[in-house]
């Protein structure tokens, strides 16, 4: 008698495993939607960014991907998500950003750096093996007057 009951709490233990694990699935698959993203690219000024590359990522990678036509405008439909939307939007010439969710994204022009070009001279003997050719020092300029502030040689 002692062994049928022994048996009957193990099958009612793997019942009750799997009717808990049954209602776990069901209630995710309630939370679980297709993803359909929409939305326009621009850059800081309002102009369209054509051609920008916009991912859907998902926890393991990227998902589904897409290009903007010429207007700026995308249209991506995606695998199924538990959670929040990410898409992340890279352009040549711009900055990458990563948005949540549909809608408009502008995005910031990354940053050029403006350099000058300079001459060296090689000589041989016991002076410095090169030396460069013109002024030292480039006179100092503000930060935001007429571009990029100039670097100054070591």
């Amino acid at each position: 008698m002692r062994r049928m009951r022994a048996r009957g709490i193990s099958v009612w233990r793997a019942l009750l495993g799997l009717i808990c694990a049954t209602a776990m699935v069901g209630a995710t698959g309630f939370m679980v939607t297709p993803v359909r993203v929409s939305g326009r690219v621009v850059d800081i000024y309002g102009q369209p960014v054509p051609n920008a590359q916009v991912s859907l990522a998902a926890n393991i990678g990227p998902d589904a991907s897409t290009h903007t036509a010429t207007d700026g405008s995308f249209a991506l439909a995606g695998g199924y998500r538990v959670a929040g939307i990410q898409v992340d939007i890279t352009a040549p010439g711009f900055l990458p950003l990563q948005q949540h969710g549909s809608g408009l994204a502008v995005l910031d022009r990354a940053p050029m750096v403006h350099g000058r070009r300079r001459r060296l001279r090689v000589r041989r003997g016991p002076r410095p093996v090169a030396q460069p050719r013109g002024p030292e020092r480039q006179p100092h300029r503000a930060a935001g007057a007429g571009g990029a502030t100039p670097v100054r040689p070591a």
